[in-house]
């Protein structure tokens, strides 16, 4: 259900860690879309960050504001960085790495409520404008925008 909700459609492709439950290639596969595993860092058995980086580097492009296979020209839809054997996933490991700060140094610098939004708004519209690597930037904003504004660019700016 988590993956529908995430918006994968039959056809799209999925990461998922090397390391993993069966149960998390076989929910890929029941949504009609195709797993696609990503190392995983032998001394913590989760997602490999560095992994994930080269791997995205190497075999995908942004189409029309989706991150895409160049390969196989299917969208790759989300990616599952799952917990292993109580091993909690490094998210705020892979954000450091990306933008060499810490999700807390994030926080402070970026959290401050303004005149029209709170802190947490605000956080989210401060990264997707420029804390974030710039393909970062443009993948999750083309993804929010047609998630939620339009699903033409060209008619929301009219």
């Amino acid at each position: 259900m988590a993956l529908r909700l995430a918006g994968v459609q039959p056809g799209d492709e999925v990461l998922i860690p090397t390391l993993t439950f069966a149960g998390t290639a076989t929910a890929v596969a029941y949504c009609g879309a195709t797993p696609h595993f990503v190392d995983s860092e032998e001394r913590t058995l989760r997602l490999n960050p560095k992994a994930l980086r080269e791997y995205l580097q190497g075999i995908t492009e942004i189409r029309s504001g989706q991150c895409v296979n160049r390969a196989t020209g299917r969208v790759i839809g989300v990616l599952i960085p799952m917990h292993t054997f109580g091993h909690p996933v490094d998210i705020e490991g892979v954000l450091t790495r990306e933008t060499g700060k810490s999700f807390d140094d994030l926080w402070e610098t970026l959290a401050k409520p303004s005149r029209f939004d709170p802190a947490d708004v605000m956080f989210v519209k401060c990264m997707l404008q420029y804390a974030l690597p710039e393909s970062w930037r443009s993948l999750f904003s083309d993804i929010l925008f047609k998630k939620y504004v339009s699903v033409d660019a060209h008619a929301f700016a009219r």
